[in-house]
């Protein structure tokens, strides 16, 4: 795994939207650095993720949680970015 997905993967993995623990959202994390990949927008970012936890657990983490969540990684991905540009 590449560093800029092993840096998502360390910022979700801290992330506990339904107080269920840490470690139990590794197949939601995998589908979230998918979705981080191909786009480039909050908004799309952030419906991406509630779909995904709404999926998984029939519900989703508030909507302002998943914006916040959603802007962080589009700004790592912004920065990765412009590391490998230089």
């Amino acid at each position: 795994m590449n560093t800029f997905n092993l840096n998502l993967y360390s910022y979700l993995y801290e992330w506990d939207p339904f107080g269920i623990g840490l470690g139990n959202y590794d197949p939601e994390i995998s589908d979230i650095i998918q979705a981080v990949h191909v786009t480039d927008h909050v908004e799309q970012l952030t419906e991406k993720i509630q779909q995904i936890f709404e999926f998984a657990f029939e519900k989703v983490p508030a909507r302002e949680e998943t914006k916040k969540v959603a802007k962080e990684l589009l700004q790592m991905k912004l920065e990765d970015e412009s590391c490998s540009l230089n």
